[in-house]
């Protein structure tokens, strides 16, 4: 997975409808059992609710879903839930809606409203990132070309060292490692030596509507 969308952390809001309380919980996860774990512990913590819904999306083509109504009839809660996730075409997500029943019925339609404007609305409160994977990638060149390298380069550097010769870092999507060697190779004619060092991630925020 070189890219993917998911929230930026975990979060908690709270939406009233009709006087029943939902309590969404936003949370990052990276497994099926993570997500069991996390669920069982908002069930605890609530555990005088009347329901905990819930919906996860997970893996690389986002295709581990799941979701839950948790004693809501069925197909109100969290397919619902499980929707909003997957219109925002995030993975590695999971949500808990937490209903404290307050005397009106909502109905079918009024449900599946709630248990989606539940997670909409915990959606605006929290951040979508898209998280991509970077390559350290090092380079050692004479100090005479130090100069117009840093005026070409579109990338992070994030060390650099003076010896003999300059080592440089800089932080390249690991997608686009390939190109960026031909290219810097290609202008200052193989001058430069590179060596490839740790796979990290960076999230990058996405714009609000």
């Amino acid at each position: 997975m070189t890219e993917y969308l998911t929230i930026k952390e975990n979060s908690i809001s709270n939406l009233e409808i009709k006087k029943s309380k939902f309590i969404t919980n936003l949370i990052k996860i990276n497994s099926e059992a993570e997500a069991s774990e996390q669920l069982e512990l908002i069930k605890k913590e609530h555990y005088k609710a009347n329901h905990s819904c819930s919906a996860y999306i997970l893996g690389e083509r986002s295709d581990i879903r799941h979701s839950s109504d948790n004693g809501e009839p069925s197909g109100t809660a969290g397919a619902p839930m499980l929707n909003v996730l997957s219109e925002n075409q995030l993975t590695n997500t999971l949500a808990v809606v937490t209903r404290y029943f307050g005397g009106i019925k909502l109905g079918t339609g009024g449900l599946i409203r709630a248990y989606t404007n539940s997670v909409v609305e915990a959606l605006k409160e929290n951040q979508i990132v898209r998280v991509i994977l970077i390559q350290e990638l090092h380079i050692t060149l004479p100090y005479n070309l130090l100069d117009n390298l840093k005026y070409d380069l579109n990338y992070e550097i994030s060390d650099i060292n003076y010896s003999d010769q300059i080592q440089m870092t800089i932080l390249v999507p690991i997608d686009e490692v390939k190109v960026v060697e031909q290219h810097l190779q290609d202008k200052f004619n193989n001058h430069l030596q590179f060596n490839s060092g740790k796979i990290k991630t960076a999230e990058v925020p996405i714009k609000k509507d």
